[in-house]
């Protein structure tokens, strides 16, 4: 199984590539192809294999994020979940995957799932010192307590998550922060 989640583990960040180059179609196909070798492949016993799926299932779950296959993206970052368990050590990525499993599920509407991830992802970023979780996490939190109207909750929560993507120098989380911003600016003044 290891040649297989290695290829996987390589090719899965292509099909979010073909995505936004416009080969769509390509990159769903690349990524059902991925997704099924996958499924096929007997349960990893080592921590190597087990990382390898990791990797590969998250980029996968991104895909179908990106791809707006909300349930697909949600299955496999809980599968991702539950093996992370049984990993030696993996609090980063125990922490990200939350944060990930939580921005899915708000974006799905399901905001109790949502809220209970990304703040599990908030609590493990804190004791483990990652800034970019935390940043990613509150980020989406903002998003959440704009959605119910929350405008001081959003605008505190995003603000911090602004500072700290300037702190970790992550244009991209920068990007997501500012926007989030105008969009609380912009709903609050309506």
């Amino acid at each position: 199984s290891a040649p297989i989640l290695v290829r996987c583990c390589a090719e899965a960040p292509l099909a979010i590539a073909r995505w936004f180059t416009g080969a769509e179609d390509e990159a769903r196909n690349l990524a059902e192809r991925i997704d099924q070798e996958i499924s096929a492949t007997p349960a990893p016993g080592s921590e190597r294999d087990k990382m390898l799926l990791l990797g590969a299932s998250n980029h996968l779950a991104s895909f179908y994020q990106i791809a707006g296959q909300l349930g697909q993206a949600a299955s496999l970052f809980r599968k991702n979940l539950d093996l992370l368990e049984s990993t030696e050590k993996q609090e980063q990525a125990l922490g990200a995957t939350h944060c990930a499993l939580g921005s899915v599920m708000l974006d799905k509407g399901d905001y109790v799932a949502a809220v209970d991830h990304l703040k599990s992802a908030l609590r493990i970023g804190k004791e483990i010192g990652d800034r970019r979780t935390l940043c990613r996490a509150r980020e989406r939190l903002g998003e959440y307590y704009l959605r119910f109207g929350k405008f001081r909750e959003a605008l505190q929560t995003s603000q911090v998550s602004l500072q700290d993507a300037k702190n970790i120098d992550n244009s991209a989380a920068v990007s997501n922060s500012l926007r989030t911003l105008a969009h609380i600016y912009l709903t609050a003044n309506d």
